[in-house]
């Protein structure tokens, strides 16, 4: 196996300090040979693994690099990719904000839809996170458009659980309701079970903010199954804190063995913070 299949293949495991030796190894390769793409592929993908390894500095070097090496190049896709990159690692909005704005431009300027619709998803999140509802809202529906028009069924789920998450809070359940129902049919015929249980405990959660205590608790039974099946301690835990406080009132007692089991698994997957949440859960719950 090459290095850079190597690095890749380490990265997608879950290896990042072993993908950045590999990494590093496909670059020297790469410079011996004067393969400038080569090269950046590489940079872009020790950029990835320092991110992941938590190496905050070396990666953003890298990803510099990265991006100028394929500024070099005729193919835009790839600079637009590494700027999608390094605005994910920059602490300054103004600077993530232009990173992804020059992506979507280059994104568009090499025909790549799907990879606009990255760019916008992107800032999005970032303009949502911040507080910046007007500018997040904008720039969802527009990745929701571009994830439309390139059939990349995932992103447009992502894309619709995130502007349903903006839509709630606005005030907007209804809107949201419709985003979430949409994201968990594409998450299902995709067999995406994971976000399909993450969009399902999204939609619990608006349901109960709604007053819909039997539409809530349906979804997050749902979301709880999905969750064990995949294997998420920590996702099948929260649901179950979920369902423990929505049931808390009309039926302590089953709230209180949906609590148990959530703390049972918040230790299991070394979550102590989350742990306490139920434990605090459990010690107000009226008496039956």
């Amino acid at each position: 196996m090459d290095s850079l299949a190597e690095a890749e293949r380490l990265l997608l495991n879950g290896e990042p300090r072993r993908a950045a030796e590999a990494a590093r190894r496909a670059r020297m390769f790469a410079r011996r040979h004067d393969d400038d793409g080569g090269e950046a592929r590489a940079l872009m993908l020790l950029g990835q693994a320092l991110a992941q390894a938590g190496d905050h500095k070396p990666a953003v070097e890298a990803l510099v690099e990265a991006r100028a090496k394929w500024a070099g190049l005729p193919d835009q896709r790839h600079e637009a990719e590494a700027l999608i990159a390094l605005a994910e690692l920059s602490p300054d909005e103004a600077t993530a904000d232009s990173y992804l704005d020059s992506a979507r431009r280059l994104a568009r300027a090499a025909g790549v839809v799907r990879l606009e619709g990255d760019a916008l998803l992107a800032w999005g999140e970032r303009a949502a996170a911040r507080g910046d509802e007007d500018i997040a809202l904008e720039r969802l529906s527009e990745a929701r458009e571009r994830f439309e028009r390139s059939e990349s069924v995932l992103r447009l789920g992502l894309t619709l659980s995130r502007l349903a998450n903006l839509e709630a809070r606005l005030g907007h359940a209804d809107r949201a309701h419709e985003a979430l129902e949409t994201a968990i049919g594409l998450f299902e015929d995709s067999g995406d079970l994971l976000d399909e249980a993450d969009a399902r405990r999204q939609l619990g959660r608006l349901l109960a903010g709604m007053g819909d205590r039997d539409g809530a608790r349906d979804a997050l039974s749902a979301a709880v199954r999905r969750f064990a099946a995949g294997g998420d301690l920590e996702g099948e835990g929260a649901c179950l804190l979920d369902l423990g406080r929505l049931e808390a009132k009309a039926a302590p007692g089953q709230a209180g063995r949906h609590l148990r089991h959530a703390a049972e698994l918040f230790r299991r997957a070394g979550n102590a913070a989350l742990g306490a949440e139920a434990q605090k859960a459990m010690a107000l719950l009226p008496a039956e």
